[in-house]
């Protein structure tokens, strides 16, 4: 299982590209409550507007983070403190100092971030 965080144009894709695999996308969050929800009813998911609602009511062992740049860093760092696996096809992080942060020595992170060449296959 997975879910997205941002239902941006780029989710799609990439969740034309889950449903090719043995992942099931179990829910999508987004800012926007209409974008999620047309995602979401696409791909048979909930929908979520709230970061951490999804994390407490999706057990999803893997976040795609899929939102605006400057909000990677944060959904990184809410996802990893969840002990989800992380996977980001964008920087983590607008800065140096807090990607560092972000994957600091593996003993205090918990799970890795993933940073796949391209779409999910």
């Amino acid at each position: 299982y997975c879910l997205f965080v941002g239902a941006g144009e780029i989710a799609a894709a990439y969740a034309e590209g889950v449903a090719d695999t043995d992942l099931t996308l179990a829910g999508v969050c987004d800012l926007d409550g209409e974008r999620a929800e047309t995602l979401a009813d696409t791909h048979d998911c909930e929908a979520f507007t709230d970061l951490d609602a999804a994390l407490a009511a999706r057990d999803a062992p893997l976040v795609v983070t899929l939102p605006s740049h400057a909000a990677h860093a944060d959904v990184t760092a809410a996802a990893l403190t969840a002990h989800r696996h992380v996977s980001s096809a964008t920087p983590l992080a607008l800065h140096a100092e807090t990607t560092a942060d972000l994957v600091g020595p593996p003993a205090a992170r918990g799970p890795a971030p993933r940073f796949p060449p391209g779409p999910l296959p």
